[in-house]
């Protein structure tokens, strides 16, 4: 019997740690996660995402029609390190109109938002928001502030600063951007330029393999590619 209940405690233990191999070698196969950092700049009224540290995508985006700051009630956007503190919309359709964070159930046409000749009564925030937390004094506002990452219901002024103090991003754009970054990512605001160096788009590689049989090297002074055609009204 004394032989019966040892088999049975060594079976037990051999599982556990049969168990634990596992569970730390699924983890080791997987690798670490791809860590994403958004880089804004004032200068270009641009955002680039990069990946473990190099650059994979830009976006054009607004910021501060008021200049830069982080004094409340200035509307101004500040400068400086972020991280994403809050992701807010998941589930809601593009062009969902939040209010103080909530979705209000109303949904925007995105396709009047991109027209010329749309002037909408109010300055509303759509689809998607990302919260800002400032990491360094000179931006410790940005939190109760509400400075966010948010899709816009003006699109036909990003790309220029336009804003109350928040990033505006189109709005399947901001769907992109949210889908990448997680909570705890870095944001950086900077009034400098981004880098000119920056890799072709999937369409300049491909004309120009079709048009040289080589691959296109690296653009020297790109302009901010969109992640989405204009006109196009479907969700991804």
């Amino acid at each position: 019997m004394k032989t019966m209940w040892a088999s049975i405690r060594f079976l037990a233990r051999a599982g556990v740690l049969v168990g634990v191999v596992v569970l730390f070698g699924g983890c080791a196969g997987r690798g670490p996660s791809p860590m994403y950092v958004a880089r804004i700049s004032i200068h270009d009224q641009a955002m680039q995402i990069e990946k473990d540290g190099k650059p994979i995508k830009r976006f054009p985006v607004s910021t501060s029609r008021f200049g830069i700051g982080d004094e409340p009630r200035s509307f101004r956007t500040p400068l400086g390190r972020f991280i994403v503190a809050e992701k807010i919309g998941d589930g809601v359709p593009v062009g969902g109109k939040f209010y103080h964070r909530r979705f209000t159930g109303e949904v925007v046409n995105v396709a009047l938002c991109r027209r010329q000749d749309y002037q909408p009564r109010t300055d509303s925030i759509l689809t998607r928001i990302l919260r800002l937390k400032g990491l360094e004094p000179h931006n410790r506002n940005a939190y109760r502030r509400g400075i966010y990452i948010h899709g816009t219901n003006e699109e036909q002024l990003v790309g220029q600063p336009s804003s109350y103090g928040c990033i505006r991003m189109r709005n399947y754009d901001i769907l992109d951007v949210y889908n990448m970054l997680p909570v705890g990512s870095e944001v950086i605001i900077q009034k400098e330029p981004l880098p000119s160096s920056y890799p072709p788009s999937a369409e300049q590689v491909m004309a120009a393999v079709s048009a040289t049989g080589k691959p296109v090297a690296a653009a020297s002074s790109p302009s901010v590619r969109r992640a989405r055609p204009i006109g196009e009204d479907s969700t991804p």
